[in-house]
């Protein structure tokens, strides 16, 4: 895995605000910065766009001198921080995913250049956030810089993708001394009310909240023992607007990409693309650690 956080950069005023974003974190955490800018030739879009000229090779230039201007901002804030160009000749969302292979974490405005400036979350931005290779950070202009005391707050529900973004939570928490609090959403099944009372399903609804909240917290601990963790069970219907409102002074909100639904083919669920959405701090969609290599057989 490369130790570099890589930021899709588009001469926007979300991206430059990404791109501030991931050089302070990539400062504080002793990692490099690659920036990446893809473009297409102006005259393969339906109706052409973007900033950079019509005519090649003018288009290639002046996407370099777009990344150069990003990587000197990071450079004079950062002296000593690495910081990578790469300028490819594809659209940006695929020429992210791509670059994203390896990577601590890739970096996304919320929303870029483009026509459709009503919209909260970009197409791009919603690509990668649901294709990349790694964990994704979603970031936007109204992002204040966080508190040093802000805590990271990560949805878990017992799925896969809950455990994947605990442990990306809890190291993010570690690295930053910060606490982490756990949060899930639960809510009684009105299927359970007819072979249980009301108040068994309540009772039973809540015993496997503080179930699911117990096991992540042990799973955790048994990594991170040194680590502070609050837990906070949320009796909501609206899993989004828990995590939303618990994260509204969080230093991060991390989630999975998908968790508990009928809807298995999803690549990102409803949960996580409201949180998306709507949420006011820097939302991370946490993967799972890539498998280490298989050790050659004898």
């Amino acid at each position: 895995m490369d130790d570099v956080i890589v930021v899709g950069v588009d001469g926007s005023a979300p991206a430059r605000h990404a791109a501030r974003w991931a050089g302070d974190l990539a400062a504080a955490e002793g990692c490099g910065v690659r920036l990446v800018h893809g473009y297409l030739h102006p005259m393969s879009y339906a109706v052409p766009f973007g900033p950079y000229p019509m005519v090649e090779p003018e288009a290639g230039r002046a996407a370099a001198a777009l990344v150069a201007s990003a990587a000197a901002d990071l450079r004079a804030a950062h002296p000593d921080l690495v910081v990578e160009e790469r300028v490819e000749p594809s659209a940006g969302g695929p020429a992210l995913v791509d670059a994203s292979a390896g990577a601590r974490l890739l970096v996304v405005g919320r929303r870029g250049v483009g026509g459709f400036a009503h919209l909260l979350l970009g197409s791009v931005s919603s690509g990668v956030a649901v294709r990349a290779h790694c964990s994704v950070a979603v970031v936007h202009e109204g992002d204040a810089p966080a508190d040093p005391a802000a805590p990271v707050v990560v949805g878990v529900d017992g799925s896969a993708g809950g455990a994947a973004a605990a442990r990306w939570a809890a190291r993010a928490a570690h690295r930053r001394g910060a606490r982490l609090e756990l949060v899930h959403a639960w809510w009684a099944s009105p299927y359970v009310g007819l072979t249980l009372s009301d108040d068994e399903a309540q009772r039973a609804a809540r015993a496997r909240a503080d179930a699911v909240l117990a096991d992540t917290l042990a799973a955790v601990a048994a990594e991170l023992p040194e680590l502070a963790v609050g837990v906070r069970p949320v009796h909501t219907l609206n899993a989004a607007e828990a995590l939303i409102d618990a994260g509204s002074s969080a230093a991060l909100l991390v989630v999975g990409p998908r968790g508990h639904s009928a809807l298995t083919g999803l690549l990102v669920g409803s949960v996580t693309q409201s949180v998306l959405q709507h949420a006011a701090v820097p939302v991370v969609v946490a993967r799972a650690d890539p498998a280490p290599p298989a050790e050659p057989a004898p």
